[in-house]
């Protein structure tokens, strides 16, 4: 199971020291055991896991991968805007969905929600500038990527 938020700090029942996140961990759901390999390393506009809020996670439809939305710039270092999918598989960023979601030319946008419908991923965000694989787009409040 995942959970995201404002979260950096997770304490594990019995165990003696904390984990540190960056917004996003998961965890065994029957024995609430904490995955420690599970951390991408979200970070906001500042640099900071402080701010790089999670609002919305969605598994893929093979559940292989996970979306991940909200207000961050940077995951693992690489530059993103609000949106990442992880390969749950390999424990990494897929580096093959990269879009481009802003407000205005360079401000990042914020995923508020995400949800995979008959293969297609919506997004609910406030950008108005949408690039997915070198199309741009003007943007709305809900719009659907093909994964």
């Amino acid at each position: 199971m995942y959970a995201g938020g404002i979260v950096n700090i997770v304490k594990q029942p019995n165990f003696p020291t904390d984990n540190v996140f960056s917004n996003i961990f998961r965890f065994n759901p029957g024995t609430g055991v904490i995955d420690t390999a599970f951390k991408p390393q979200l970070l906001g506009k500042d640099g900071t896991r402080e701010s790089g809020e999670v609002y919305a996670l969605e598994t893929s439809s093979d559940g292989k991968s996970l979306y991940i939305g909200g207000r961050f710039t940077s995951v693992g270092g690489a530059p993103v805007t609000g949106i990442v999918k992880w390969n749950l598989v390999t424990n990494t960023r897929d580096t093959s969905f990269n879009p481009r979601l802003t407000l205005g030319v360079n401000r990042p946008a914020t995923v508020y929600d995400l949800k995979m419908l008959n293969g297609r991923l919506f997004v609910a965000s406030d950008a108005t500038h949408i690039e997915v694989n070198g199309t741009k787009v003007n943007g709305s409040a809900l719009m659907a990527i093909h994964p």
